[in-house]
C-alpha cells in the first residue's frame, strides 16, 4: 500500500518557521505511535480516507480501530467524583465559547485587515509582532482582541509573549547569551486599545471589549510513551534511535547491475526494490553482483569483461526468488548460484552504512572542515566559503577592514550561531565583489 498518514506539528524548527511541518508515517508505524500522537479515533475518521481504494480502506479500518483514550495509557483509572466532572464540563464549555470568539476575530482579521494595519495595531498596544510567518501574527492579534493585550514578561521585560499549548511562552532574551523561556499560565493584561482610524476602517473592531479576560488553558498530561522517551536519561548528543523499529530488508543498501534484454529489467527492478536492493547502470567495485544469463557470459561483451576485471559474480534472475524464500542466505546465494568462473568474496563488497553517532542537527547547522588553509592578504583572510580567496581580498579603507562577524550564543540550546559579512575587492582590477 503506497500511502501513509500525516500529522502536522508546529513545535519543531521547521514547523515554527513555516507554520507547521507535515510528518508522514507508514500506516504500521502510525498504529504503533497513535497514543503518542494523540489519535484515538477509528481509521475512517482520518482525512482523505474516502479517497482511498476499497482494499486500502479495509486495511486502515482493520489496523486503526477506535480505542479509549484512557486505555491507551496503561494507567489505573481513578474514580471521578460527580462534582469534579461537572466542573470539567463547565470548563470545556467556557473553552469552547472562548475559542468561538477568538476564531471569529481571527477570521475577520484574515478576511479584512491588511498586514500593515495588523502590525500597527499590535505595536499600538505595545506588543512585538511575531516573526517567522503570518499565522503566528494572526494568532497573536486574535488573542489580543479577545482577551486583552499582554504586559511585558516579569523576568526579561520583553513584549514577545505568544500563546502555546501549555500557556504563554516568552520569546525574549534574559541576557545576550540566554533566551528567556518563562511560561505564564495567567499573564497580566490590560484592555486592548483600538485607534479611531482603525475602527472607522474596520467595523468589527468596534466590538472589542474595554476589559480583560483570563484565557482558560486545559492541562493535558503527556502520554506514557512521551514520558518514557524523555525520562530515560538520554544525553544531549547521544545517538537517536527510530521510534518504530522496522525489519531491515535482506538486500538493504546492496547495489546490483544488469546485463541482458531491456524488457526483463523493469520487472527485476521492482522485485529487487521490495527486498531493499537497487540496480544501477554503471559497473564499479561497489556492485555486489550482476544479473545476467549463461548466454551473456559466453558472449563476453564489454560490460561482462568489465565485471570479470572487477571480480564481480554473475547471477541468474532466479536469485531473487531464492532470497524471497530464505532471506537469511541472501549473500551466500550469490556464490552458490554464480554463472561464471570468477568472483571475489561478496561480503567484501558490502558498503558499510555510516553509524548515526549524533543527534539530528538544526536546519541552520553547517558542517565545516576540521582544518583549512587561509590566504592572508593585507592582514585579512577571505572566507574560503566565498570561493574567491584566490582572486580577491578584503576591501581596506584607511586602515578600516570591511569584514565583520555577527554572533549569537544560546547557552540553553547549546548553539553558537554566526554570520560573516565581507566586502571583497578584485586582485586584478579595481572592481568590488
Amino acid at each position: 500500500i503506497n500511502y501513509g498518514l500525516k500529522k502536522t506539528v508546529y513545535d519543531t524548527e521547521v514547523g515554527m518557521k513555516y507554520g507547521g511541518q507535515p510528518l508522514w508515517h507508514h500506516i504500521e508505524c502510525f498504529v504503533q505511535l497513535r497514543s503518542e500522537l494523540g489519535w484515538f479515533e477509528s481509521g475512517d475518521c482520518v482525512p482523505g480516507f474516502k479517497g482511498l481504494k476499497k482494499d486500502d480502506q479495509n486495511t486502515v479500518l482493520k489496523l486503526l480501530p477506535a480505542i479509549d483514550a484512557g486505555s491507551a495509557c496503561n494507567i489505573k483509572k481513578v474514580k471521578i467524583e460527580p462534582g469534579v466532572k461537572i466542573e470539567e464540563e463547565i470548563m470545556n464549555r467556557q473553552i469552547e465559547n472562548q475559542s468561538k470568539r477568538l476564531f471569529k476575530f481571527r477570521d475577520l482579521v484574515v478576511n479584512q485587515m491588511h498586514k500593515k494595519d495588523i502590525i500597527y495595531l499590535l505595536e499600538y498596544n505595545n506588543q512585538k509582532p511575531a516573526n517567522g510567518d503570518s499565522e503566528r501574527m494572526l494568532n497573536q492579534l486574535a488573542d489580543m482582541l479577545t482577551f486583552g493585550s499582554l504586559l511585558p514578561c516579569p523576568q526579561c521585560n520583553s513584549c514577545e509573549i505568544l500563546f502555546s499549548k501549555s500557556g504563554y511562552l516568552c520569546n525574549g532574551q534574559l541576557t545576550e547569551w540566554t533566551k528567556c523561556s518563562n511560561i505564564l499560565k495567567d499573564p497580566e493584561r490590560k484592555p486592548c486599545k483600538v485607534p479611531k482610524t482603525l475602527k472607522e476602517k474596520y467595523a468589527f473592531l468596534s466590538e472589542i471589549r474595554n476589559k480583560t479576560e483570563h484565557r482558560i488553558v486545559k492541562y493535558n498530561p503527556p502520554s506514557i510513551a512521551f514520558v518514557s522517551n524523555n525520562t530515560n536519561g538520554k544525553m544531549e548528543n547521544e545517538p537517536t534511535k527510530p521510534k518504530v523499529k522496522r525489519e531491515t530488508p535482506p538486500l538493504y543498501n546492496l547495489k546490483f547491475a544488469y546485463v541482458g534484454p531491456k524488457e526483463a529489467e523493469n520487472n527485476l527492478k521492482t522485485k529487487l526494490s521490495k527486498l531493499g536492493g537497487e540496480i544501477i547502470s554503471k559497473l564499479s567495485e561497489n556492485i555486489i553482483a550482476v544479473f545476467s544469463s549463461k548466454h551473456e557470459v559466453q558472449n563476453m561483451g564489454s560490460r561482462m569483461k568489465k565485471a570479470k576485471e572487477l571480480g564481480i559474480h554473475i547471477i541468474p534472475i532466479d536469485y531473487v526468488d531464492l532470497v524471497e524464500s530464505n532471506p537469511t542466505n541472501a549473500i551466500n546465494y550469490i556464490s552458490s548460484t554464480t554463472l561464471c568462473d570468477w568472483g571475489t568474496d561478496p561480503n567484501s563488497r558490502i558498503v558499510q552504512e555510516e553509524a548515526n553517532t549524533k543527534k539530528s542537527k538544526s536546519i541552520y547547522t553547517k558542517s565545516v572542515a576540521k582544518s583549512m588553509t587561509l590566504k592572508i592578504k593585507d592582514g585579512s583572510a577571505v572566507d574560503p566559503e566565498s570561493g574567491l580567496q584566490d582572486v580577491a581580498h578584503v576591501y581596506l579603507d584607511k586602515n578600516c577592514k570591511y569584514s565583520v562577524v555577527l554572533g549569537l550564543a544560546d547557552i540553553q540550546r547549546n548553539k553558537n550561531s554566526y554570520y560573516k559579512l565581507q566586502l571583497l575587492e578584485s586582485d586584478s582590477k579595481n572592481k568590488r565583489k
